[in-house]
């Protein structure tokens, strides 16, 4: 086998075709945090509210009867000092089971989300997996 060297210019790389999938990964956005890399709070040290205290919901298993496996989701508001100030339910379970919920994490309790380390409001989905026992 022989090879040519060019004195020419230096080569230019080779065209990018459009398969992503040999796409090297990129640099990652946020952090683990959450911190944003851009917009108006970029650079911010952004910790998301964590669970301090939490209630399971008290489901009787005749509630459950009939009842399909699935998801009840509450979105939940908490403010300043780590306490649930408002929830709704995103998706139902129908009414039983959503009330159930709602009592629960009315009593849950968090260390608040921060923004570089002072407490802010912030909001999360709360999930509950309900399977009806057989």
């Amino acid at each position: 086998l022989a090879s040519a060297a060019h004195d020419s210019a230096p080569s230019l790389p080779a065209p990018e075709d459009n398969d992503s999938s040999n796409a090297s990964p990129g640099r990652s956005a946020g952090s683990a945090y959450g911190s944003l890399s851009e917009g108006p709070d970029a650079g911010h040290d952004i910790r998301a509210a964590l669970p301090a205290s939490t209630f399971e919901p008290i489901v009787n298993t005749s509630e459950l009867s009939g009842v399909p496996e699935g998801n009840c989701i509450v979105e939940i508001t908490i403010d300043e000092s780590g306490a649930v100030v408002a929830q709704s339910v995103v998706q139902s379970m129908g009414a039983v089971i959503d009330e159930a919920v709602l009592q629960a994490v009315a009593h849950w309790r968090f260390r608040p989300a921060t923004r570089d380390g002072v407490p802010i409001p912030s909001k999360q989905d709360v999930v509950y997996h309900f399977k009806p026992r057989v």
